[in-house]
């Protein structure tokens, strides 16, 4: 995907079932790329995802309501159109 017109979805959680739930809903939910995943540190995963805005918002719900469902904690925000500097540091 270009980064031209695209919105990133950040979501926290915890554990790896949550993270792995979380991951298949939102990529069957809507069209979005995950562009990063990392294990930060006790089980706190972060996943980053691109796409349309309306993409994203539709995966981050999906997989917001996924993890709920686990009884895990979930955290995310949506950066519609991110400024290129922003582009760099997300490997």
């Amino acid at each position: 995907m270009e980064n031209l017109n695209l919105s990133i979805g950040i979501i926290e959680t915890t554990g790896y079932v949550a993270t792995i739930s979380a991951l298949d809903t939102l990529l069957n939910a809507s069209n979005v790329e995950v562009i990063d995943k990392e294990l930060i540190g006790a089980g706190i995963v972060v996943i980053i995802i691109a796409g349309s805005i309306s993409n994203i918002k539709e995966a981050v719900k999906s997989a917001e309501m996924s993890i709920e469902k686990l009884n895990s904690k979930c955290r995310h925000t949506i950066i519609a159109k991110p400024h290129d500097d922003v582009w760099k540091i997300i490997p």
